[in-house]
């Protein structure tokens, strides 16, 4: 009896075991599932889109054993699942609506999800989904690039142009150089690299940037002669070294800075230091670019709100007391009041829309709004 209770055991534990093995060796699994969202006052589209996310976070819950808390829950009612992502190895790769349907007043939609397993920063595809879900930001590049040798000729721009083309596979939305330098002259340019936070938001908001990235990389001469007792003495090195940070057009703060370095051999000069400047801007590239997505997709997102026409103390009050029981909003900042005019800086859940906020204030306050301007990091509006 005991034998075979011990060989039902060790059946049952080979099964598991392959079980695990093949569930890891899939760098996804497809869940179906349903997700709902209430048909109010939002609009057929808006609604859909909601329960699309709905469903998308049951999905990923379903897949790596996550669950929301209560609190969660009541405090984001739409159930973004971008909460999830935060706190689980799982992440939405792609999606099918399979159904669609209403009743009672509850769209309801069918989803077929893959949801992966691997590190998001790992899979373009899935990358690129997720950055769109989140607003699909747009990214300014400016990058200086030097030499030691004077005679060395390379395109000012390959630096630049290294970098645009990688955030563009990886998904974002990248502002054409030439639109770039439209707009601002040389000595503009200088002053934005080396540090003038203020002019570069101007010119993000003046081309409508979510994001402006500014480095330099300079590329040094190394001598082979010596190397390998004169076996290298025909061929030419360079090192490349460089630096970039990413600053948030809307708040003029630095949300990552990083740095990184690059090697290149060839024949000739040019060949090696335009092979080190390309391997070190890839190199700082993967990393800005792992670095903004795991923040955009996981981490609050600040906006600016002004609202115009605030002509009583009254209307300040209810605005103030409104502002922190909208959907996905987890704080709220009162930063100025004067000549009608007044301004607060508010966090965000990750998938939270500007455009929500706006009308979801205009539904609990006593009073309409006109939406003067509007983008992923501010929200103007006018009372009427």
């Amino acid at each position: 009896m005991l034998q075979k209770r011990l060989y039902k055991l060790f059946v049952a534990l080979i099964i598991i075991f392959s079980f695990t093995q093949s569930v890891l060796a899939e760098d996804s699994i497809v869940i179906e599932t349903k997700g709902k969202a209430y048909l109010g006052g939002d609009g057929l589209v808006n609604t859909e889109k909601k329960a699309i996310n709905d469903g998308l976070r049951r999905a990923v819950e379903q897949a790596v054993g996550t669950f929301i808390s209560s609190s969660t829950m009541v405090k984001n009612a739409r159930l973004i699942e971008d909460k999830i992502l935060k706190s689980s190895q799982g992440y939405v790769k792609g999606y099918q609506i399979i159904d669609q349907s209403i009743d009672d007043d509850i769209y309801i939609v069918k989803l077929k999800v893959r949801v992966g397993t691997k590190v998001l920063a790992d899979d373009l595809d899935a990358l690129k989904l997720n950055i769109k879900r989140i607003g699909n930001p747009r990214v300014m590049v400016l990058i200086s690039q030097e030499m030691d040798d004077y005679y060395v000729k390379l395109p000012d721009s390959l630096a630049e142009t290294e970098m645009m083309n990688k955030f563009i596979e990886s998904g974002f939305q990248v502002i054409d150089r030439y639109k770039i330098d439209s707009v601002i002259n040389r000595e503009e340019r200088r002053s934005i690299i080396s540090g003038d936070y203020n002019l570069a938001v101007k010119l993000g908001i003046q081309l409508k940037a979510d994001f402006v990235v500014i480095g330099s990389i300079r590329s040094n001469y190394i001598d082979l002669r010596n190397t390998l007792d004169g076996i290298a003495r025909s061929l030419k090195s360079y090192n490349a070294q460089v630096e970039a940070r990413v600053i948030n057009a809307t708040t003029a703060q630095v949300i990552a800075a990083v740095t990184d370095d690059g090697k290149g051999v060839g024949i000739n000069k040019e060949m090696a230091a335009k092979k080190s400047i390309i391997e070190a801007t890839g190199n700082i590239t993967d990393k800005l670019i792992n670095k903004m997505s795991n923040d955009l997709i996981q981490q609050e997102k600040t906006i600016q709100l002004q609202i115009n026409g605030i002509s009583s103390l009254s209307q300040l009050g209810q605005i103030k007391r409104t502002l922190p029981t909208l959907s996905g909003v987890v704080n709220v900042f009162f930063r100025e009041f004067g000549n009608e005019l007044l301004t607060f800086d508010i966090d965000l859940e990750p998938a939270v829309e500007v455009f929500d906020i706006a009308i979801e204030l205009e539904e609990k306050v006593p009073f309409s709004f006109e939406i003067k301007n509007m983008s992923e990091g501010k929200l103007i509006l006018e009372v009427k």
